[in-house]
C-alpha cells in the first residue's frame, strides 16, 4: 500500500506511581502491549474510562443531556449533509 507510513511509533508510557491497582494494571497492559510486538492492537472503551479521566458524562445531572443537548438519531446522520457537517462539528 503505498499510503502506508512505514515508520514505527513508539509510545514511552509511565503510569502515575502511587495508584496501587490502577498503576499495576497500566503496568501489566504496557508488558501486554510490549509482548503483542507489530501485530495491530485495536482498544474499544466506553463511558466508564471517559468519566474516569475526567470527560464529562453524557446523562447525569450535570451531563449535557440535561442541559438540552439532545443525541443526534442514525436517519438524521445518514439522511442529509448538514446533520453529519454537525455531528462533526461537536
Amino acid at each position: 500500500n503505498p499510503h502506508r507510513d512505514e515508520t514505527k511509533q513508539v509510545l514511552a508510557f509511565e503510569p502515575p506511581v502511587g495508584l496501587g491497582e490502577v498503576e499495576s494494571g497500566a503496568l501489566q497492559l504496557r508488558a501486554w502491549m510490549k509482548a503483542c510486538g507489530d501485530q495491530n492492537i485495536l482498544v474499544i472503551s466506553g463511558a466508564g474510562l471517559s468519566t474516569e479521566s475526567g470527560i464529562p458524562d453524557y446523562r447525569s445531572p450535570k451531563g449535557s443531556y440535561s442541559k438540552g443537548h439532545k443525541p443526534m438519531q442514525h436517519d438524521e446522520f445518514v439522511g442529509s449533509l448538514e446533520g453529519q457537517q454537525r455531528y462533526w462539528a461537536r
